[in-house]
């Protein structure tokens, strides 16, 4: 019942796309007078793409899934970088957010699963309660917070035969999942959008090798969410 529980206020709080509810905007929410925090990064526990391999292939390395807090943390300076492009708002910079006294104070919510099922950027708190997050932003003087969830897969191209040979490129695949909270708990702005690396690891049999694997995602996660915020800002724009 619990972990029932769990699942239904992730779905809630992170995941209302997921859920079926319609993406929220708010265009007075946005301009360059607006200043939003980046207060939590994350991502679910593992790298995930369910594509086969060959024998030998995991006699080499190959993976059907492996550790997602390697991208993280190799990727989460130029996460920031990112959060910092667009024109639709002013970005506090993280390195002033992570060392204020109220996000030191926060307490982390729960995360869920045992063993937990994400992982959570180095320096950054798992934080997806609507009034903590709303709570966080007036302590921090900002006009809202950022929550960004990053689903982390990666897909085969190329050539197999089922359980015997394969020859392509792995490329990873970044599902971005970005939620704007303001000062009185509205999502102000929610947006989800899956991308396709244009870069591979070369693949004979291994499939996903995380040595190879972890490097593209340093790139790919970053201007992933790049994308995804140029759409905040035609939307702010009203194109």
């Amino acid at each position: 019942m619990k972990i029932v529980s769990r699942l239904l206020l992730l779905c809630l709080l992170v995941l209302p796309a997921a859920c079926g509810l319609a993406l929220p905007f708010e265009r007075d929410a946005f301009g360059q007078d607006r200043v939003y925090a980046l207060v939590t990064v994350f991502s679910p526990r593992h790298v995930e793409g369910g594509e086969t391999t060959t024998v030998a292939g995991f006699l080499r390395g190959g993976k059907y899934y492996f550790d997602a807090a390697p991208a993280l943390n190799r990727s989460i300076r130029g996460i920031e970088r990112a959060f910092a492009t667009p024109r639709s708002y002013r970005l506090m910079p993280p390195a002033r957010v992570r060392a204020h006294p109220a996000y030191r104070a926060v307490a982390a919510d729960p995360v869920p699963g045992r063993p937990p099922a994400v992982v959570v950027a180095p320096g950054y708190k798992f934080i997806v309660n609507d009034d903590k997050l709303a709570r966080l932003a007036r302590d921090l003087g900002v006009d809202g917070v950022i929550v960004a969830r990053l689903n982390l897969r990666y897909k085969f191209y190329g050539h197999k035969l089922v359980g015997i040979a394969a020859t392509g490129k792995t490329h990873p695949v970044v599902e971005v999942d970005l939620r704007f909270v303001d000062r009185n708990a509205r999502t102000v702005w929610q947006f989800k959008e899956k991308k396709v690396w244009n870069t591979g690891a070369k693949s004979v049999d291994e499939g996903a090798v995380p040595e190879r694997m972890y490097p593209l995602f340093a790139q790919a996660i970053p201007e992933s969410i790049k994308a995804v915020l140029q759409r905040l800002d035609s939307r702010v724009a009203g194109k």
